[in-house]
């Protein structure tokens, strides 16, 4: 892995939050491109006895304070479209966006194409969802790598379907594709 450096510092991928993001649809992916936008429903995650928090995640600190997005499709194996999650600078220092919380009226007013929205359950008024503010990543800034994201689900036993999750950069690092 190449030295990555942030106005002069240095990553430490033990630090670093990386959201694997599932996109739905080509429609969705168009969205995310040309919005800059990318949504995570939340709520109750497994278990949920309300059907509109079924398949939800928790906020977590590493969904609420990750710097990358890593997105994924139905059917990929390898992952290599990482977002960079937008950032404010000030001064000297580069603070990152966090997400907005946003309701599913509120996402859908930004042009989210509606037969996107995940999951059926999904699709009643009081959705809420992690609204993130990204950017495609500079393909050298990660040396045009790809990842298996397979070998990360396979120790996340208790994750179900296409819901996303966070990992540290350091664990997603154990996963590059040597090609």
């Amino acid at each position: 892995m190449p030295e990555y450096l942030i106005d002069g510092k240095k990553l430490i991928p033990e630090e670093v939050s990386v959201i694997i993001g599932y996109v739905q649809s080509p429609k969705q992916s168009e969205w995310i491109k040309d919005k800059g936008y990318y949504n995570v429903r939340i709520g109750v995650s497994k278990g949920a006895k309300d059907a509109n928090t079924k398949g939800a995640i928790h906020l977590t600190t590493e969904f609420a304070g990750a710097n990358y997005i890593l997105l994924r499709g139905k059917k990929d194996k390898y992952l290599s479209r990482m977002m960079t999650i937008r950032f404010e600078k000030g001064g000297e220092t580069k603070r990152y966006l966090g997400p907005q919380i946003v309701s599913r009226k509120e996402l859908l007013a930004l042009g989210y194409p509606e037969e996107s929205t995940p999951a059926k359950e999904a699709k009643k008024e009081n959705s809420n969802y992690l609204l993130y503010q990204v950017a495609e990543t500079h393909e050298d800034m990660f040396g045009n790598q790809s990842w298996d994201h397979r070998k990360l689900e396979e120790q996340l036993p208790s994750r179900e379907g296409p819901n996303a999750y966070a990992v540290r950069l350091s664990e997603l690092m154990k996963t590059v594709v040597k090609g």
